[in-house]
């Protein structure tokens, strides 16, 4: 296990630009967990750096070098594939990176593995972190998600992966921007339907901010010009579909104006909506191992009246009740997907979460029309994860 280290702010400072450019995929559909976590760290960092008086003071980095190692192998080895919009269809692991060329195929496989295993359990033990004592915020029945080892997992190459389910682990992003007043950054597409998704159109795009209200205790829209565009936050990817059969869900995805569509949106509660898309959202990946039964007990197969509180805290951002999940849950098994019903085209949610992970607000906006992948991640040639590399070497 490393340990965390400490370091010059204008080492800090470059730090933080890999934190932000960081997207590892570890396949555990929790990238939003990993994006609050790297921006709880960024945060941190940030905040030491302003505090300092001079270039000799030290700043705890708060980030262990293996976890900073291993988000970058995955970061660099994801390739990822887009529709004509620029929505993410699919994402794998590109082992034949520069960076692993000489190493075996069995090598760079265990790699991949324990790089995943690392990202993985380093975010849950943020989150362990985060809320000291988990039982003072967890039913007693969710706490064994966090507490219990191996209660949920992926396993390759004899490794396993821990992993929560989606919905549960969306709660703790939600609860941790709000407690944090982190900025939410949400880059939604209007986009007509299609039989194929190669042929779905855009029909508009909007980037709306957001940021947490103690008094109104909700996320409220904040005006861009109030935000500096070197101002890192949350980015949330979504899409709507017309025509989409929200069902009642809410009027404003039946609305056929994408200007109108996009005014009616900010006047919902965003949270909500992301925890609507999270019911809807497989909770664990198919190849999931350990404790499914209970997991489809505590989250697909909810009854009408169970009002037991998902967490024992009094915000309303957090306090979604059984009932309400039940609500959103009928919805969603209702139909092929949330809010769907099977039709001679494919599913059409009225909303959906796409992919999350940092931004700035300036970076946000300046994708508004472009539907092409972001820049690959490009680290200095003194990255810790080249000493990495150089050590595996040894196993081709």
């Amino acid at each position: 296990m490393s340990k965390e280290t400490k370091s010059a702010p204008t080492e800090a400072k470059k730090l933080l630009t890999i934190l932000l450019h960081c997207d590892p995929l570890v396949g555990d559909t929790a990238c939003h967990l990993r994006a609050i976590h790297l921006l709880f760290l960024y945060h941190h960092i940030q905040k030491q750096i302003q505090a300092v008086a001079s270039e000799q003071e030290e700043i705890d980095l708060l980030v262990k070098k293996d976890f900073l190692e291993a988000s970058l192998l995955l970061t660099k080895a994801q390739t990822s594939k887009l529709d004509p919009t620029g929505l993410l269809i699919g994402q794998k692991t590109n082992t034949e990176i520069p960076e692993l060329s000489k190493l075996s195929r069995t090598k760079k496989d265990a790699l991949i593995a324990e790089a995943r295993q690392k990202v993985a359990t380093e975010t849950l033990g943020f989150v362990k972190s985060y809320y000291q004592s988990i039982k003072d915020f967890f039913t007693d029945n969710l706490s064994r998600y966090l507490l219990q080892e191996d209660f949920l997992y992926l396993s390759s190459k004899k490794v396993h992966t821990p992993i929560l389910p989606f919905y549960l682990s969306c709660k703790i992003m939600l609860d941790i921007l709000a407690r944090e007043k982190l900025l939410l950054i949400v880059h939604i597409k209007r986009l007509a339907a299609a039989a194929d998704v190669f042929e779905r159109k855009l029909l508009g795009e909007a980037v709306i901010y957001y940021c947490y209200d103690d008094t109104l205790q909700k996320f409220v829209v904040q005006d861009k010009s109030t935000i500096a565009d070197n101002a890192p936050g949350l980015k949330i990817n979504m899409y709507s579909c017309l025509p989409a059969l929200s069902h009642g869900v809410e009027k404003c995805f039946d609305q056929v104006d994408s200007s109108i569509f996009f005014q009616d949106f900010k006047q919902l509660d965003i949270a909500k909506i992301i925890l609507m898309c999270a019911v809807g959202h497989i909770q664990v990946p198919d190849a999931a191992q350990g404790s499914l039964q209970e997991l489809n007990q505590d989250f697909n197969m909810l009854q009408e009246g169970d009002g037991e509180s998902l967490m024992r805290v009094d915000n309303n951002i957090h306090q979604c009740s059984k009932l309400e999940f039940t609500k959103f849950l009928l919805t969603a098994k209702k139909y092929t997907v949330f809010g769907l019903e099977a039709s001679s085209i494919n599913p059409v949610p009225p909303i959906q979460v796409n992919h999350v992970h940092l931004s700035t607000a300036g970076e946000a906006a300046a994708r508004l029309g472009i539907f092409s992948p972001p820049a690959v991640l490009d680290v200095v040639a003194d990255d810790p994860l080249s000493s990495q590399i150089e050590r595996e070497k040894r196993y081709v």
